[in-house]
């Protein structure tokens, strides 16, 4: 199976290496519309949102705004 890498200077594999590799058409198809539709910033954003609720989750419960007692 082929490895490539996010680094820029990488060059693409491409479909003629995947079938050489075993790949089937579908799944070199599968593989190009999964190229096409990833979006790194996207996911870094998406991490970073996430990272920023976290943290304001342990900023409220720091601040007393939430608490592991169970109100009864």
């Amino acid at each position: 199976m082929a490895r490539t890498t996010a680094n820029p200077t990488t060059r693409p594999v491409t479909a003629a290496e995947l079938l050489e590799q075993g790949f089937s058409p579908s799944e070199i198809a599968s593989l190009a519309r999964l190229r096409e539709n990833w979006n790194p910033a996207a996911e870094q954003v998406e991490s970073i949102l996430d990272w920023r609720r976290i943290q304001f989750a342990k900023w409220l419960y720091d601040n007393g705004h939430y608490s592991e007692d169970v109100a009864a």
